[in-house]
């Protein structure tokens, strides 16, 4: 940098470089000073030339790259030292700091081990693991079969399971081969995607052992020590343990930050307790280990966020979000009911509360039967006038048919519905609800009426067969709670006078009308449960249908009995009384 003060232009300030060799002469030098001092004005030129020339000592400028190149090109003119070792000889010395050469020296003594092997390695070794790899495979579809039958029937899901483990194992031996130092996230994140996405799509039992299965082929596939799988362990089931249901979205990130946070520590543990420490930066080493395994577990989380719509297509569930989403009551389906068929939208909404109750009384999935009732009476849309919630008290458009016409109407409100949910797309575990909530039984009142026209001779002898619902039975048990709660409600505003002992007989008496017709046989539904059911639903029609006091008259000072529960025109129930006994089981 040169400041010069010039009398009439001030001063004058100019930084410029000049790349000056120590092999140049003066007078070269003198010449490159001169044409560089022509950019100043020239009554200065000659003094800024001979302020240079008093000292032009050569400076240096480090180039890295070039340095770099010129070490390698050095190295690769030393000549390789080969040192041989002899059988038991002594590479490392005891209580010695390893150095990194001594670990290079390690791992090429393994390496030379294994290719001593020839033909063993070929005819043994490799057979052995391939047989490790079946004896595990074996037992992974054994559990399987055993605990999750539905793999056995359906190609979809296995498929789907196969693919989601040959999938772990990829990323396993890709990640870890790429990248040997991020083996804590390269070896964890698939095993703990897999257990996640297991939980989501099945349950935790069988989540937390197909987590541990794929820890256990880690394990084999990296060489890893049984640390490494105390690691893998915790986070499958730190993961799966919080997972019971994914009703927020943001559940899972939260899991996945837990499961992380829980592998971070036992990292640290297993390091500490078994890693050399000697080893100098082994402490930063494991430290670094440690962050890493958390921040897997959290990124895993994230994955499998943004991964849940494609996780419930492909296995074909339904988690709670997305249940909480149907049960949005502007949802359009919900909606047109509401203004199509109002009576009927109300008797979803006291079904939902029962059904939801009576969930919670046996431990059963709430959110799946309440949102399963919401929409179990679709169909009654296209004909909402011939069913008797939606009549209002007006005629009853039944009384102009005959009794097999009536059916058909009736019972094709279940067709029109699982029609209606498929245009609408809504889940396979909701259209069960719609298919089965009648299940197989008989409509009782035309079934009556059809015999009563007989007897009279006014009509051929009904066939029992023609008078039942198509089905399925259901096959769950939130849908068997569906069927009990829907056939209850109705029975119950046929009561003239709704009381708790009669509430309870008509409640029983209808659970025991179902059980000993078959509906519970495809359900896994105990009588044990049934029982719970029977007060749950009681006690909510109690509090549906309960007395009201008498409130006071203007006439006379005589009080007045409050309204009864209104029972419109249409197809009921017969009453309680004139049921036929049906003896409990």
């Amino acid at each position: 940098q040169i400041v010069i003060q010039h009398p009439t232009l001030g001063p004058l300030e100019r930084f410029d470089s000049l790349l000056i060799s120590a092999a140049e002469d003066r007078a070269t030098l003198r010449e490159r000073v001169y044409d560089r001092a022509n950019t100043f004005p020239p009554a200065t030129r000659p003094c800024i030339a001979a302020v240079v020339m008093q000292d032009p000592r050569p400076f240096y400028l480090y180039d890295e790259e070039e340095t770099r190149a010129r070490r390698q090109a050095r190295y690769d003119q030393e000549p390789a030292v080969e040192m041989t070792y002899e059988p038991n000889d002594l590479l490392v010395p005891a209580g010695k700091k390893l150095s990194r050469l001594d670990l290079e020296l390690l791992a090429a003594e393994r390496r030379a081990y294994f290719e001593s092997l020839g033909l063993w390695r070929v005819y043994l070794v490799q057979p052995a693991t391939v047989g490790m790899f079946f004896v595990v495979s074996i037992g992974l579809w054994t559990y399987a079969l055993r605990y999750n039958s539905r793999l056995g029937v359906n190609l979809m899901r296995g498929t789907a399971l196969t693919l989601l483990m040959l999938l772990g194992q990829a990323l396993v031996v890709a990640g870890t081969g790429l990248m040997p130092q991020l083996i804590y996230a390269t070896g964890t994140f698939p095993t703990l995607l897999t257990a996640i996405v297991l939980a989501v799509a099945y349950d935790q039992r069988f989540a937390l052992a197909m987590g541990a299965i794929h820890a256990l082929i880690v394990l084999l596939t990296l060489d890893q020590p049984m640390g490494f799988g105390l690691v893998l362990l915790t986070g499958v089931g730190t993961a799966v343990g919080m997972l019971p249901d994914v009703r927020t979205r943001s559940t899972v990130v939260l899991v996945g930050l837990w499961s992380g946070l829980a592998m971070g520590a036992v990292t640290l543990l297993v390091g500490l307790a078994g890693r050399p420490l000697q080893i100098e930066g082994e402490l930063l080493r494991i430290g670094f280990d440690a962050v890493l395994a958390t921040a897997t577990g959290f990124g895993t989380g994230l994955v499998v966020q943004g991964l849940l719509p494609a996780i419930e297509k492909l296995f074909k569930v339904t988690t709670s979000m997305t249940l909480k989403d149907l049960n949005d009551a502007t949802h359009p389906l919900l909606r047109r009911l509401a203004q199509e068929a109002l009576g009927t939208y109300q008797h979803s909404l006291r079904l939902a509360d029962m059904a939801e109750a009576a969930a919670e009384a046996v431990g059963a999935n709430s959110l799946l039967c309440r949102v399963g009732a919401m929409y179990h009476d679709i169909g009654k849309i296209n004909k909402p006038n011939y069913f008797a919630e939606n009549q209002a008290g007006g005629p009853n458009r039944h009384d102009k048919l005959a009794p097999m016409a009536s059916v058909q109407i009736i019972t094709g409100h279940v067709r029109d519905g699982v029609q209606m949910a498929r245009q609408y797309r809504l889940p396979r575990v909701i259209r069960h609800f719609i298919e089965s909530h009648h299940g197989t039984t008989l409509v009782e009142y035309f079934y009556h009426a059809a015999r009563k026209r007989h007897e009279a001779g006014s009509g051929p002898a009904p066939n029992e067969a023609d008078y039942r619902y198509p089905g399925p039975k259901p096959r769950t048990r939130e849908a068997a709670i569906l069927m009990l709660c829907d056939g209850a409600e109705s029975a119950a505003r046929s009561l003239e006078d709704p009381s708790a002992q009669r509430l309870e007989a008509l409640v029983h008496e209808m659970a025991t009308k179902r059980l000993m017709d078959g509906q519970f046989d495809d359900c896994n539904l105990t009588l044990q449960e049934l029982n719970k059911i029977e007060r749950s639903i009681t006690k909510t029609l109690g509090a549906i249908y309960h007395r009201r006091v008498r409130y006071p008259s203007d006439r006379g000072g005589q009080p007045q009995p409050a309204p009864s529960p209104t029972t419109v025109a249409g197809p009921q129930f017969p009453k309680a009384q004139d049921r036929p006994a049906v003896s409990a089981v």
